[in-house]
């Protein structure tokens, strides 16, 4: 009976660690998903602020003056990397809203230098991808800590 007993504690044991072990994994798994998802939403972030840098750059001669620009140029300020994350997330929020509409700003206008107009064209195609690329790593995102979570 005793022996019995035992080999049932032991069963009892094993089958407790082999469910706490692939637990583990579970929780491990959605944990570097989560990372990933940020990693890949931070990325975009980053080369959206990249491209902001070259666009305003380009524009600051002949929109000194806008609201837009200076909303802009007040989110811009600093280094991305040296952001904190909270100040990251805030500062990505007010970003995709305002952006909108130096886009708007930038396409209805008519006064850069046909050469540097292509440039900035070609800047805000490139940003407007970016900006689908973000939505997309925001869902995605958005899924993983939800799954982490739940």
């Amino acid at each position: 009976m005793a022996t019995t007993l035992s080999l049932v504690a032991c069963v009892a044991f094993f089958i407790a660690g082999i469910v706490g072990i692939n637990s583990y994994i579970r929780i491990m798994k959605l944990h570097n998903a989560l990372k990933e998802s940020y990693a890949i939403l931070d990325m975009h972030f980053k080369r959206r602020w990249d491209l902001t840098s070259e666009v305003l750059d380009l524009i600051e001669i002949h929109f000194k003056d806008t609201d837009t620009l200076n909303e802009i140029k007040d989110l811009h300020i600093g280094i991305y990397e040296g952001l904190s994350r909270q100040r990251k997330i805030s500062t990505n929020m007010a970003y995709t809203k305002a952006l909108k509409n130096l886009i708007e700003v930038c396409k209805n206008t008519d006064d850069i230098q046909k050469g540097a107009k292509e440039i900035l064209n070609n800047k805000i195609e490139e940003l407007e991808k970016v900006e689908e690329r973000i939505a997309k790593s925001r869902t995605q995102y958005n899924f993983a800590v939800l799954n982490y979570q739940g």
